[in-house]
């Protein structure tokens, strides 16, 4: 903006931040008054909206691509166990695999208070909105889709539009229902920013910074907007004016829209990171966004607020509640050996996406689990006791290791059911650290069958990859067959398993962690 302004107006100052840009050829600096200077590119003026008519069924807007697609399971089955009545949800999306077509089609069967509407963007379109991407953007293309509301629901008035790291806890009935006066749009202050004077949204919008708003849910008045031209103006805008922006898309809407926002109650668009500021939170509507590692599908075993925890967990119950209605998946009994050493252990098995799991540890816990009380777990003394296990599978893990990702234990199972796997190896992380840095193996992702003749020799050729009694995974009918023939401990066990089994692979993804 500041170069838009010295080069486009010939008697213009920028006195804020006390930064000033003048050619001593001009002569005496000028006087400058923001209230009487034109801006460029030019935001949206103050428009007279005529009172708008309120549809009786509410329309949710979504945006995805193939990378977000999965995470948007929670904020889907949140919205499906809260609503009162049929909402209408509209899915935009310029490319999905067959993959994630699949599963969102088989949702839509599934959740019956929601009506699920794929809508695919077409080429104009699409290209208008990589132009901005040219200019400095930072976040993902499908970030702006929603830009393209007015073009592709052209029966739509009115819509709320939410970003996929959301949950909602209440029906939205009521903010559906909030008139948005002489406004285009209503949206909550984005907090973190706004309880903050020496913010990025003061910088970026100066007097008006208390009323920076987060763009994660927006009412939007799409019968107003179609009458100004809303996606050539906020696209040639965002174009222009991209460079300048910290936060892409959410800046650009800020400040083309400054003087056209209703501000709204923030219950409906709660950021996780800031309700701990909030006294006595009713959240409607829960964010995870920002940069605090607040991400349900992330480890964050710092977190030691109950508050936040909780609705980190919501968020993964839901995600599982979901998949677990989309598809048939086999219980795994996920077995720790040697207790549970710390926080970041049980962490990584509740943010796992797979639907279907038990937790079994074998020996002492050393962990409290408090925090985690909606995390069912049962300990055992011996490995006898494994025969009262509920899944068709275990998944033996030290106590040591965590899960490296909130789909390992996801990508695990799928390939060993789509290759009819006997036993599975998975490869584990070791970090070395060297003159401060740590230093991670390449992983191939390759599925390897194994040739070697016992789990020792195994160990030998593959050195640190793989684990004696460590992220390996067998079906429970032939590990108790063995248990029963043999009282032996779990290292002969698996070492037997090993050398009886017939189709046995190991797989060169790094799925879980060893802790030194």
């Amino acid at each position: 903006m500041i170069e838009q302004l010295v080069k486009l107006k010939a008697n213009v100052a920028w006195y804020f931040g006390n930064t000033f840009f003048w050619r001593k050829e001009r002569g005496e600096l000028p006087r400058y008054n923001l209230a009487e200077t034109e801006l460029y590119p030019p935001v949206l003026p103050k428009q007279a909206i005529s009172e708008e008519q309120i549809p009786s069924e509410i329309n949710i807007l979504l945006c995805v691509d193939d990378n977000y697609c999965s995470k948007l399971y929670a904020l889907l089955h949140s919205l499906n166990q809260t609503t009162i009545n049929e909402v209408s949800v509209y899915i935009v999306y310029r490319e999905l695999n067959v993959q994630n077509l699949t599963v969102l089609l088989k949702i839509a069967t599934q959740l019956r208070m929601l009506k699920i509407i794929p809508v695919k963007i077409d080429d104009y379109y699409y290209e208008q909105l990589r132009l901005i991407s040219l200019h400095n953007s930072k976040l993902p293309l499908s970030m702006y889709y929603r830009f393209l509301a007015t073009k592709l629901l052209p029966q739509i008035d009115r819509i709320i539009y939410l970003d996929i790291d959301m949950l909602v806890t209440a029906d939205l009935t009521t903010l559906w229902q909030t008139p948005l006066g002489n406004n285009i749009i209503g949206a909550c202050r984005d907090l973190p920013f706004t309880e903050k004077e020496n913010s990025w949204s003061y910088r970026f919008l100066g007097n008006k910074g208390n009323d920076y708003f987060n763009s994660g849910m927006l009412i939007m008045n799409l019968a107003a907007m179609r009458k100004i031209n809303f996606f050539e103006r906020i696209t040639d805008f965002t174009q222009k004016a991209a460079n300048s922006f910290l936060l892409g898309d959410q800046d650009a809407l800020n400040f083309f829209l400054q003087d056209n926002v209703k501000i709204l109650d923030s219950k409906y668009n709660m950021i996780l990171s800031y309700i701990d500021n909030i006294e006595n939170p009713r959240p409607v509507i829960v964010h995870y966004c920002g940069y605090d590692g607040l991400k349900p599908w992330e480890l964050n075993p710092h977190v030691d607020s109950k508050m936040k925890v909780k609705y980190l967990n919501c968020h993964r119950t839901n995600t599982r509640d979901l998949m677990y209605k989309i598809a048939n998946f086999p219980k795994v009994s996920i077995v720790i050996m040697g207790g549970l050493k710390e926080k970041r252990k049980l962490e990584s098995l509740l943010f796992q996406a797979y639907p279907n799991f038990e937790i079994i540890i074998l020996g002492d816990n050393a962990f409290s689990s408090e925090d985690f009380a909606d995390i069912k777990y049962s300990s055992i003394e011996s490995l006898a006791e494994l025969v009262n296990a509920q899944g068709e599978y275990f998944f033996f893990l030290d106590g040591k290791d965590y899960l490296k990702k909130y789909d390992s234990l996801l990508n695990i199972m799928t390939v060993a059911i789509n290759n009819h796997i006997d036993l599975l190896l998975t490869q584990s992380m070791e970090l070395v650290e060297k003159e401060g840095l740590f230093y991670i193996k390449k992983e191939s992702k390759q599925l390897i069958p194994i040739e070697e003749p016992s789990l020792t020799a195994f160990n030998d050729k593959h050195g640190n990859d793989g684990g004696a009694s460590s992220g390996i995974l067998c079906s429970k009918k032939d590990f108790v067959k063995f248990l029963n023939e043999n009282e032996l401990g779990i290292e002969k066990i698996l070492q037997g398993l090993y050398e009886r089994v017939l189709n046995k692979y190991y797989l060169e993804e790094i799925v879980w962690v060893k802790v030194e």
